[in-house]
């Protein structure tokens, strides 16, 4: 469907607002207008419904674009629980879903999640270098030793969980990252949770949860 320039009588396409042949405003149709309207009446609907069930709720063809990624206008199509990614938001997003493997994980959340948790491992294994004296390697673990062994354990698990998921977003099996165990498998993995979002993969939810 096509329009025409009111000014310049430039072909335009229906959804254009502004001419870029001579860069006039042009006013909304009805349709469109009425289009935008039921748009903004539905996702109104979906919260209100979400907020009385205390259920996260799920991205519409709509409204994918509009929440699921800071970039959205020029990734619409990445799916990113957390809302909005960055490095505190999608580490509380890691730990808000740790240890359920049915559901998605969005890119951005993935890697930044990682990094958060990446850091915070950094920061245990400095205080322990840094109080660890020279000759107490060969005695009794020390309380940092301890929280570092312990923290690493759980680095891992919920790293497994993660990668599960972002295969589940990705449009893989989450059986995929046993390719791990084998070593070598890690590239191939690797290669699959770098992939965006594949919305024709629907067997598990992408859930909002619109961290803060």
């Amino acid at each position: 469907m096509y329009k025409f320039c009111p000014n310049c009588g430039q072909k335009l396409s229906a959804d254009v607002r502004f001419c870029p042949n001579c860069g006039y405003e042009l006013t909304p149709t009805a349709e469109s207008t009425a289009s935008s309207g039921a748009q903004s009446a539905q996702s109104a609907a979906n919260t209100s419904q979400a907020s009385q069930t205390g259920q996260p709720t799920q991205p519409t063809a709509t409204t994918k674009a509009e929440w699921s990624h800071p970039h959205a206008a020029i990734v619409p199509s990445a799916y990113n629980g957390s809302g909005n990614p960055g490095l505190i938001r999608s580490t509380k997003l890691w730990l808000k879903t740790a240890f359920h493997a049915s559901q998605c994980m969005g890119r951005a959340d993935y890697w930044w999640g990682y990094l958060g948790l990446a850091i915070i491992q950094f920061v245990i294994s400095f205080i322990y270098d840094a109080t660890q004296p020279t000759d107490a390697y060969y005695g009794s673990p020390s309380l940092t030793s301890i929280i570092l062994f312990v923290y690493t354990i759980f680095f891992t698990v919920l790293n497994i969980f993660a990668i599960v998921q972002r295969l589940h977003d990705a449009g893989h099996s989450g059986y995929n990252w046993l390719w791990c165990l084998t070593g070598i498998g890690t590239i191939y993995v690797f290669i699959l949770i770098i992939q965006s979002t594949n919305w024709d993969y629907t067997k598990f939810p992408r859930n909002n949860y619109q961290i803060k």
